[in-house]
């Protein structure tokens, strides 16, 4: 069974702790108790708050170590419990009242009833006939009196002259806020939605390209009293700084003696211009047969060359990823808007990037290509409103102008949000006009008075000539057939409204 947890703060007081319990929709509740302060210490508090979430159909428990709120908890009935892990563990108490029964055994009560039954019936027999008869007349005439009292009733609905009440004020919302009955503000919501999508866009960069291998003939003089076999794709590097790096393109055999020299076809290890070199420059060997040759080029080696091609830029990639990510916030605003119920509003400026989960970019930078590929699965959050805590607030801000003894028409409140909202310091702002109806003071026991025990179109003809009406007054009676309004005022309901 889900379980809620709420912690109590010390400042916290039965109402507060109701709002609490009203917010929470699990059919368990746990309340942590706060070391400090005095939250519900006496047992009238804890039996209210134990018929309130009765009233919300949820079962509390309570986790403290205040002997005080542990004594009261176990009269009403309530769960205690020394954590939050032993009230997932153990069996929770329902909250009980305390029925008072009277202790008293069959056998008494049947020779009390037959003592009663007796002397009521010696005083009867002993009463003269005439005397029975206007008892038994009285008790009749007192019963139709009741009914003519108590059972007819009436409600009249009084179509009054109307007022609109209305103010401006700025209306703020975070999640930060926790309650409606604050003026001005509400608490916010959120919302987590995932999405993916692609994009290209043309680049508008450049990239410097090696296309071909630069080649050249090198002079290989053998100064070791053995022959040397120099194998294909032997390492050649230059001495210069940085130097650069050629292989052998066949292998060759040179015979003993510095007269034993011979040409060998070189090339580049890297294409571009990097490879190209003057001639007369000294090379070294990689292995062990380096250090018995000695190798020069006379010629100049040649043929490396490079282009320049297309690529994306780091604009490019900006203003794509920019680009792809306003679609998918559009998308993701679409997305959560169906998540919510029409009782709840989408706070739209406030939709954030909070996690990139892939992110495939192609080519990568400093890659050529004539166009740029972009994906991205992403995750947004974005904040909602319910629209009756925004009429709460209005509510509150409205009641604060009202004028003294006004009847406010609850149900005409109108919100007008006058401006866009806008995000600012994490809270989101509207510029916002509420309004509602209210009629002038009316003295509803008054009027009860003066129509009591009158015809409907008596009433109506008085109330027409007392009362700044729109329409004639609509008078219910119930039973449907009685034939005039109740004699008792207290059975005559006063609606004002139109």
């Amino acid at each position: 069974m889900k379980t809620a947890v709420i912690h109590l703060e010390p400042h916290d007081d039965l109402i507060s702790i109701q709002d609490k319990l009203s917010w929470s929709k699990a059919p368990r509740i746990i309340l942590i108790w706060p070391a400090k302060g005095k939250v519900l210490r006496n047992r009238l508090e804890m039996v209210l708050m134990g018929r309130y979430s009765q009233k919300l159909g949820a079962q509390i428990g309570l986790v403290t170590q205040n002997q005080e709120v542990v004594n009261h908890a176990s009269d009403v009935g309530i769960s205690v419990f020394k954590s939050s892990t032993t009230a997932n563990q153990q069996t929770w108490k329902r909250v009980r009242r305390k029925k008072r029964i009277i202790d008293i055994t069959r056998r008494k009560f049947n020779e009390i009833f037959k003592q009663f039954s007796d002397h009521r019936l010696a005083a009867v027999k002993k009463e003269p006939e005439w005397s029975r008869v206007i008892s038994f007349s009285l008790a009749w005439v007192s019963f139709f009196a009741l009914i003519f009292f108590l059972l007819p009733g009436a409600t009249v609905d009084l179509d009054l002259s109307s007022y609109r009440q209305s103010t401006q004020f700025t209306l703020s919302a975070s999640p930060d806020d926790k309650y409606a009955n604050i003026p001005g503000k509400v608490p916010a919501g959120s919302i987590r939605v995932e999405v993916e999508g692609k994009d290209y866009s043309t680049t508008t960069g450049s990239v410097i390209v090696p296309n071909e291998y630069a080649k050249g003939l090198v002079r290989v003089v053998n100064i070791s009293p053995s022959p040397v076999t120099i194998p294909e794709n032997t390492i050649l590097i230059t001495e210069n700084n940085p130097s650069i790096r050629y292989k052998t393109l066949s292998a060759t055999f040179l015979a003993p003696g510095q007269k034993q020299a011979i040409n060998l076809s070189i090339q580049a290890i890297l294409p571009g211009l990097s490879g190209n070199l003057a001639p007369n420059q000294v090379f070294s060997i990689e292995g062990i047969i380096g250090v018995d040759l000695l190798v020069s080029n006379t010629e100049p080696i040649m043929g490396g060359s490079e282009s320049v091609q297309k690529a994306p830029s780091v604009l490019d990639v900006g203003q794509l990823k920019n680009r792809l990510l306003n679609n998918l916030a559009q998308t993701a605003l679409v997305e959560a808007e169906h998540k919510l119920t029409k009782d709840q509003m989408l706070i739209k400026p406030s939709i954030k990037l909070i996690n990139t989960m892939n992110e495939k970019q192609q080519p990568e930078n400093g890659q050529p290509g004539n166009q740029l590929f972009l994906e991205l699965h992403v995750e947004f959050e974005v904040w909602f409103v319910q629209l009756k805590d925004i009429k709460q607030t209005a509510k509150v801000t409205l009641d604060a102008s009202l004028k003294e003894g006004a009847i406010a028409d609850p149900e005409s409140v109108g919100v007008l949000f006058t401006k866009d909202p806008i995000i600012k310091d994490g809270v989101a702002l509207w510029e916002v006009e509420v309004n509602r109806n209210y009629y002038d003071p009316i003295n509803r026991e008054m009027i009860a008075s003066s129509i009591a025990g009158k015809s409907i179109s008596e009433a109506s003809n008085l109330l027409n000539s007392s009362n700044k009406l729109i329409s004639p007054p609509k008078i219910t009676l119930y039973p449907s057939w009685w034939p005039r309004l109740p004699f008792w005022p207290l059975r005559i309901y006063i609606e004002p409204g139109n």
